[in-house]
């Protein structure tokens, strides 16, 4: 891997899919349930038709789609449904 792509590994999210289904990202510390961005009330989850499932591009790279064609990619991922 050259330079420019290992440090670019670096900027992508850590999150995971707890055994709920729902969308976690790691924050600081920790990591933090993630809101549905139309209804605050409820978690984003694999409950919505428009969660789609993570794709394990590479090495380096997870990505997951979710509303309206947004693509969070990830560096570290983890499934635990």
């Amino acid at each position: 891997m050259d330079n420019k792509n290992y440090f670019k590994a670096f900027n992508y999210l850590n999150g995971k899919i707890n055994q709920e289904g729902e969308l976690l990202i790691l924050r600081s510390k920790f990591y933090k349930l993630q809101r549905c961005i139309y209804n605050k009330n409820i978690s984003c989850s694999d409950d919505c038709p428009m969660f789609g499932e993570p794709q394990y591009k590479n090495k380096c790279a997870i990505e997951l789609m979710i509303c309206q064609k947004r693509k969070l990619t990830f560096s570290n991922f983890e499934d635990e449904r």
